[in-house]
């Protein structure tokens, strides 16, 4: 069973936390709650990590996955992660540095190629 919805507040805290982020909270703020109103998307946080879940037709998209650097390597993202995909109906897609490729695959994900990949790919 997912974990209740988080605040979207502390999930960009952990987001803004992280090196490197640029992203605006105002941009944020309004992306996810327009999402959360239309029922497509929920922000998933448990203080040291968070994710959000974007239902499509084709299953669901995780994205803006984060764990605050002070809880890194405690397990906080994935025992938040294992709590939101068993709640994902279908096929999970998710897009991460190729760092992170271990991290996903110890909770079963599987490469599909990279995004340029499939950009580029032939059309039928």
């Amino acid at each position: 069973e997912p974990p209740p919805p988080g605040t979207l507040r502390r999930a960009y805290a952990i987001l803004a936390a992280q090196p490197g982020c640029s992203l605006d909270f105002d941009r944020f703020y309004w992306m996810r709650s327009l999402q959360r109103r239309r029922g497509v998307a929920e922000v998933y946080e448990n203080g040291a990590a968070t994710a959000t879940v974007v239902r499509a037709p084709f299953g669901c998209l995780l994205t803006a996955v984060a764990t605050d650097p002070a809880r890194q390597g405690t397990g906080a993202a994935t025992r938040l992660l294992r709590c939101v995909l068993d709640g994902c109906a279908g096929t999970v897609w998710l897009f991460c540095r190729p760092a992170l490729r271990g991290f996903y695959e110890r909770l079963d994900f599987t490469s599909a190629g990279s995004w340029r990949q499939r950009l580029d790919a032939p059309r039928a």
